[in-house]
């Protein structure tokens, strides 16, 4: 992969610092013909009719002598020869965050199509689904949904690039939607329950919390322990429970809007801020999803409201109408 794809993370080329990446948008089907008469910079060999914009791209690095550099303006016949490197310069703030938009939806891509090859394999008459088994990551629904959100969100000053990504955005949120629901088997609600009142339990002073969970949030390392961790069984968590008919007679109906990934020492974007028993909790009691938002709707047991609602967590919260007649108020969050 060169300049442009989603594994490239170096600095643009010195005079295109504000650009449009009309070869990478072309090699998607984009189409670039609305950037026709924009200013670029072209370098190609004199042996090929291939032309770029990025002299650091491989296919021209190294053979200065060789080629022709020059100014153009892009047309169709630049579009039809172009190298996935070709920018053209943006035009004001109608362009800002484009190329940013371009390379989220080609990796939202490349991860639908690791997605759709597994269900493929999900199709085979031999399949038997084994959630425990040792390369089932239950932690992959917010991998999807955080490359959804963060998608979704850089399209927003880019509508007629919403419309030509919407089949993607739809069947990420299905992924997100199913990657969730296999979490969910996996989780044993009365240890949620349990977690959520050793913690009320655990003597600890909100000063002290409200210093920690923020701090862990921000780590760099994968294995940081949460403040929570203690006091939830992971075993436990990972130990099927047998249906419980009564397991959604919950009583409080909350939002919750899922925060983003953090970065790790590398810069990327990889590490959850959700501790376990938040995801768990999360995928136990979800009864509706907006994946590309990010936002989750809850109907959760007052125990469990009580410790999501801890003001040292600090999760983005909000109160829903209630789910039936004759449920308890929304908890308040306690000082």
């Amino acid at each position: 992969m060169w300049c442009g794809a989603p594994s490239y993370r170096g600095p643009v080329p010195s005079g295109i610092k504000q650009s449009v990446p009309v070869g990478y948008m072309g090699s998607l089907g984009i189409l670039v013909d609305k950037y026709y008469k924009r200013p670029m910079r072209i370098v190609a060999l004199q042996s090929t009719d291939r032309v770029h914009s990025d002299s650091r791209c491989p296919a021209v690095a190294g053979r200065e002598g060789h080629t022709d550099k020059r100014r153009a303006l892009f047309n169709a016949d630049i579009a039809s020869r172009m190298c996935v490197c070709c920018r053209v310069e943006a035009d004001g703030p109608r362009d800002e965050g484009l190329s940013a938009a371009v390379i989220e939806l080609v990796s939202l891509r490349e991860l639908l199509d690791e997605e759709d090859e597994e269900e493929q394999n999900r199709d085979d008459p031999g399949y038997v689904p084994n959630f425990l088994r040792a390369n089932f990551n239950p932690d992959h629904w917010r991998t999807i949904q955080s490359d959804l959100t963060k998608t979704a969100s850089s399209l927003q000053s880019h509508p007629w690039l919403h419309h030509w990504a919407a089949p993607y955005l739809i069947r990420a949120a299905s992924y997100a939607e199913r990657r969730c629901e296999e979490r969910r088997r996996l989780v044993d609600v009365a240890a949620i329950e349990r977690t959520a009142a050793a913690l009320y339990e655990r003597g600890r002073s909100t000063p002290q919390l409200a210093r920690m969970w923020p701090s862990w949030r921000q780590r760099e390392a994968y294995d940081s322990p949460s403040p929570d961790d203690e006091h939830y069984d992971r075993n436990a968590r990972l130990r099927p429970p047998d249906p419980d008919p009564n397991s959604a007679a919950a009583n409080v109906t909350m939002g919750v809007r899922l925060p983003p990934l953090g970065f790790d020492s590398d810069g990327l974007q990889m590490i959850d801020t959700l501790s376990n028993w938040e995801q768990d909790a999360i995928a136990a009691y979800k009864t509706a999803a907006h994946w590309a938002s990010g936002t989750v709707t809850l109907t959760v047991p007052p125990v469990v409201a009580r410790e999501l609602l801890c003001p040292a967590r600090n999760l983005d919260l909000t109160a829903c109408a209630q789910a039936a007649s004759g449920q308890p108020s929304m908890p308040t969050r306690s000082a």
